[in-house]
């Protein structure tokens, strides 16, 4: 197969890794050895470890790599190495909201297009979730719902008692349980 431009070879490579079932790192460690790749690997600067180590889960991998200018795997092989972990924990992913809502990926684009959910940095914010439950119930069934995610977004009081009435009955087993 022979690749012109990058593109090319990503969609290569992500044939390669399809059919053989290696990750990229393996296939490109296996090219190198055979003398496949002609170019070295760009070393990663102190300033840029530091810009890793600061803003992982925080900033996507996508926009880590845009700010370093480096690609999406070597940002992926570096928070690897680091022992990282990338995944942004601030807001939802479309899917999480899919999964919380009971909802198809088509219906939260929709939501996003029409400007009832809003996306920051590659997640969607929790203010905008609480606002569009507000403001849109038509456009959800209650029926699919997580229960609990749904009334701890709209009633922080039902966070806190849902905690102090677990914490309170686990004490009293555990007073129950002493008196045996």
């Amino acid at each position: 197969m022979n690749a012109k431009t990058r593109t090319d070879l990503t969609r290569a490579l992500d044939h390669v890794q399809r059919i053989s079932g290696f990750t990229r790192f393996v296939v490109m460690a296996h090219a190198k050895e055979l003398g496949l790749s002609f170019c070295e690997p760009r070393p990663w600067s102190p300033e840029e470890i530091d810009f890793l180590q600061e803003h992982a889960g925080a900033m996507s991998k996508r926009a880590i790599a845009a700010k370093l200018g480096r690609t999406h795997y070597s940002v992926k092989g570096m928070a690897s190495r680091l022992d990282l972990r990338l995944r942004v924990l601030d807001g939802y992913s479309r899917q999480d909201l899919c999964e919380l809502l009971g909802t198809g990926i088509k219906q939260v684009c929709r939501w996003i297009e029409n400007g009832w959910i809003k996306v920051e940095n590659g997640r969607i914010t929790e203010k905008s979730v609480t606002l569009f439950l507000r403001r849109h119930p038509e456009q959800y069934r209650l029926s699919r719902v997580d229960d609990a995610w749904y009334k701890g977004l709209l009633f922080p009081s039902f966070t806190a008692s849902a905690f102090r009435n677990t914490h309170e009955s686990g004490s009293r087993s555990q007073e129950q349980f002493s008196r045996i």
